[in-house]
């Protein structure tokens, strides 16, 4: 059910996609009932009506509803769906073990702020 959606974790349109929906975006607004949908779902339905091809990798992703892993797999580019922060947090850190975390850190000014 879920390998042919695309879901707001993880949304990449090539130049020519986006080209296709800024010539067509109003025709997408005046025929579909979108209102009320997420974005992801929209600009699905849309560039699916503009004809936009799409080429799906459901591999990238672990969705705790559908392709759930550990967030130390790091096979995956994106983790969904962490709707707090401490959640989110937890799965980062353990994404980037504490090294990663460290070299995050301190890249951006940061050294000691997680709780990691």
């Amino acid at each position: 059910e879920f390998k042919d959606k695309l879901f707001g974790a993880i949304e990449v349109f090539s130049r020519k996609a986006i080209e296709e929906y800024a010539r067509g975006s109003e025709l997408c607004q005046d025929e579909l009932k979108w209102k009320g949908w997420g974005e992801d779902f929209y600009m699905q339905a849309c560039l699916n009506k503009l004809g936009v091809k799409k080429l799906d990798d459901p591999t990238v992703l672990s969705d705790n509803r559908c392709i759930a892993t550990a967030c130390t797999d790091t096979s995956k580019v994106a983790f969904h769906f962490y709707k707090d922060v401490p959640g989110w947090n937890q799965c980062w850190e353990a994404s980037l073990g504490p090294a990663g975390v460290k070299a995050f850190e301190e890249s951006h000014g940061l050294t000691g702020t997680t709780a990691g």
